[in-house]
């Protein structure tokens, strides 16, 4: 229902001629999800609301008094603060993650001996049904193929 309205501009009493129903349930049931202006607004123009979403909550903040009445509403505000910039970095298209290269070398790493280890014991289980005892890899051969 909601693409016809969207897609195809049928009016609500032509899609409840079509789905079977009253033209008052199909609006009932699709008029909150029909995008608006305003929906095309917020979209075109999510990382410039983020940002300002974090500006107002920033600004109820009284660094100076650093005794906030009630530390939950403190962290609360900052939790939000720090998703609304995580939200505005990811509609600009920025890291919201840093990784450093080390974490990530390490990683691949990692999984390198992992995958070396499986396919040692993929060439053993090869050469056993080939009525092998071991298979014979070539020194050096870094893909692992059989010099048979």
């Amino acid at each position: 229902a909601v693409k016809q309205k969207t897609e195809q501009k049928l009016s609500y009493k032509q899609i409840g001629i079509l789905q079977g129903v009253d033209q008052a349930a199909v609006f009932r049931a699709i008029h909150h999800l029909i995008p608006t202006d305003t929906t095309q607004y917020f979209k075109a123009n999510r990382a410039d609301i983020f940002a300002r979403m974090e500006e107002r909550v920033m600004s109820r903040v009284n660094v100076d008094a650093i005794k906030i009445g009630d530390p939950r509403a403190f962290k609360d505000a900052m939790t939000g603060v720090g998703i609304l910039y995580d939200k505005e970095r990811l509609e600009r298209g920025q890291s919201t993650q840093n990784i450093s290269y080390a974490d990530s070398n390490a990683r691949v790493q990692e999984l390198r001996k992992a995958t070396e280890s499986k396919l040692k014991i993929l060439e053993e289980l090869k050469a056993k049904l080939e009525g092998r005892s071991t298979p014979q890899v070539t020194e050096g051969d870094k893909t692992g193929t059989l010099d048979v």
